[in-house]
C-alpha cells in the first residue's frame, strides 16, 4: 500500500495555539469586529467574501442575527464561541459603543479562553489608534458623557491593548492593494487555524522522528515546484502513522491542506473518484460551490483551479 504526500509550498510564520483553549467549543473560526459606516461596503465586504471562499467559517451580522433576539446578548455568544477575532481599526471606529464593547469583550475572550485576537489598521496608523488622540480622544470625552467612567476607562484600557497587538497595516507600501491585503489576512488566518487541525498520531511511536527527517529531505521547502512522494512498504510497518506526523508538522505552510483517508477503498466503489474529487476541491476551497459529475472533468478542474494555490494534500492507503 502506498501513503502519497503532494505539495506545493510556501512558509508562513505564525503562533503556536495555547494547550488551555483545547477544551473550548468553538462555533466559528472567525469573528470580525468593525465600524460599519467606515468599512461595511468596501473593505469589511471583501473580507468576508474572501474568508468564505477560503471556507473559513464566519460570523457575520448582516446574515446571523435573528430577529426578535437582544443584538448585544447575540453578538457576545457569537465572540465567545469564535476562535479568531479580527478587529478592523478605522478612522471611526471609536464613535460607536457598539465596537467598543465587542472591542472589551474580545480583549476579555483573549485572557480567558486565549482567543487568538489580529487588529487590521484599515486607512489608520497604528501610531494613531494607539495614541488616542484627535477624534479618538474627542470619541471617549463623548462617551464620557453618556456612560460610567468606569466603563469608558475599560473601553480605552481594551483599545490601548489591542492597537499593540502584531497586525496588518493597510498603509504599508506593499499592502496598497487591498485584493492583495486581503489575501495575506486570510493566508495567516489559514495558517493559524491550521495548527487547530492536527491529527491523532500513536500515542508512542517509535522511530518516527528519523523517518520525518528522511521526509522533509525529499519535500524540499524551498522549492516554488509541485512536489510528490510516496511511501511505499507491506502493510502494518507505519506509513500511515508517518504520513499523519508529516501532514501535522507542513500543514501550517500551506493555504489549504486535506488529509484524505481510504482512497483505495473508496475509489473502487460506484463514482469513488468523483468523491475523491469532490473532497480534494472542496478541501482546498477552489470548487466555487460546483460539483465535479466527471472524472475527466475533475481532473481538469483541479488543475486549473488549485495550481496557483498552496496546498498540501496526503492520499492515504493508494493501491494503484
Amino acid at each position: 500500500m502506498l501513503s502519497s504526500i503532494m505539495a506545493q509550498e510556501t512558509c508562513s510564520s505564525s503562533s503556536s495555539p495555547s494547550s488551555s483553549s483545547s477544551n473550548q467549543t468553538w462555533s466559528y473560526d472567525v469573528f470580525v469586529s468593525f465600524r460599519g459606516k467606515d468599512t461595511r461596503y468596501k473593505f469589511t465586504d471583501h473580507l468576508f467574501a474572501a474568508l468564505d471562499r477560503s471556507g473559513i467559517h464566519s460570523f457575520d451580522d448582516n446574515r446571523k442575527l435573528e430577529r426578535g433576539k437582544d443584538i448585544w446578548t447575540e453578538l457576545e455568544k457569537a465572540i465567545q464561541k469564535s476562535r479568531i477575532a479580527v478587529i478592523v481599526f478605522s478612522e471611526n471606529y471609536a464613535d460607536s459603543e457598539w465596537c467598543l464593547r465587542e472591542l472589551a469583550k474580545i480583549m476579555e475572550c483573549k485572557q480567558n479562553l486565549q482567543q487568538i485576537v489580529l487588529p487590521v489598521f484599515y486607512e489608520v496608523s497604528p501610531s494613531h489608534i494607539q495614541s488616542q488622540k484627535g477624534s479618538l480622544e474627542k470619541a471617549f470625552v463623548s462617551h464620557e458623557g453618556c456612560f460610567e467612567v468606569d466603563e469608558v476607562k475599560r473601553w480605552r484600557d481594551a483599545l490601548t491593548e489591542a492597537a499593540n497587538l502584531s497586525g496588518w497595516d493597510s498603509k504599508d507600501d506593499e499592502n496598497r492593494f487591498e485584493s492583495k491585503f486581503i489575501r495575506k489576512i486570510i493566508e495567516d488566518i489559514s495558517g493559524k487555524l491550521n495548527e487547530f487541525a492536527h491529527l491523532t498520531v500513536a500515542s508512542h511511536p517509535v522511530g518516527i522522528e528519523s523517518r520525518m527527517q528522511e521526509l522533509n529531505k525529499l519535500l524540499n521547502k524551498h522549492s516554488s515546484d509541485v512536489c510528490m512522494v510516496g511511501i511505499w512498504r507491506i502493510g502494518g510497518i507505519g506509513k500511515t502513522t508517518t504520513a499523519k506526523a508529516i501532514y501535522n508538522q507542513l500543514q501550517r505552510r500551506f493555504e489549504s491542506s486535506y488529509f484524505l483517508e481510504n482512497v483505495g477503498e473508496i475509489a473502487k466503489q460506484s463514482q469513488g473518484l468523483i468523491y475523491l474529487q469532490n473532497q480534494i476541491l472542496s478541501s482546498v476551497h477552489v470548487n466555487d460551490n460546483s460539483k465535479v459529475e466527471v472524472v475527466d472533468k475533475g481532473t481538469t478542474v483541479i488543475k486549473n483551479r488549485a495550481w496557483c494555490k498552496r496546498v498540501l494534500v496526503v492520499l492515504d492507503d493508494v493501491d494503484h
